[in-house]
């Protein structure tokens, strides 16, 4: 973010909250917008301002910094995938592996279980493609077991895994929430 972008930021606040600068001097005026732009250049004008207005739909008081970065980062949140979500992706990888061993060895990754296989390099760059998250949760060998098993197995692994994906499910129910509220700035 430049300067300039944070002074729209702080006019913006000021606009709302016409108090908060009343009886501020040059001097404090000064200081505040320094402190503010040494905590908050790192991230972009965008992040910023739809946070600031973000606070401005919740809060009946002027945000603080530590508002904005809370609520910077609870935006951030929506864009990550729910525990539904990763687990598609770690089934998509896991047919991934199975179509390509079932291509190479011309014949059922049930009749040859990947996991008996001697040369697994070819599952190793579909599991790094796998996001972090998924990552800790399970291991390489655990994702190499997961391409030998039947339907009904992944199912058990499933709901494994979904019990082992760590601190997601409060952080999924408030970003949800905040992703409506964004919606309702942007008018959508």
């Amino acid at each position: 973010m430049k300067r300039t972008e944070l002074l729209q930021v702080l006019t913006l606040i000021k606009a709302n909250y016409r108090y908060v600068f009343k009886d501020m001097s040059e001097d404090e005026y000064n200081l505040m917008r320094d402190t503010w732009w040494d905590c908050l250049k790192d991230y972009s004008f965008a992040q910023v301002l739809n946070a600031v207005k973000l606070a401005l739909l919740k809060n009946s008081y002027p945000p603080t910094i530590a508002d904005i970065v809370t609520y910077i980062r609870k935006i951030e949140q929506l864009n990550q995938p729910s525990d539904n979500e990763y687990w598609n992706i770690l089934l998509e990888a896991v047919n991934e592996i199975r179509t390509t061993l079932v291509q190479e060895y011309k014949g059922s990754c049930y009749r040859t279980p990947i996991y008996e296989l001697k040369d697994k390099s070819r599952c190793k760059p579909i599991y790094e493609r796998l996001p972090i998250e998924v990552k800790k949760t399970i291991d390489f060998g655990t994702f190499i077991l997961y391409g030998g098993l039947d339907d009904k197995a992944m199912a058990v692994e499933r709901n494994r895994f979904l019990k082992a994906i760590p601190e997601k499910r409060e952080a999924v129910a408030e970003s949800r929430m905040i992703k409506t509220n964004n919606l309702l700035l942007i008018g959508e």
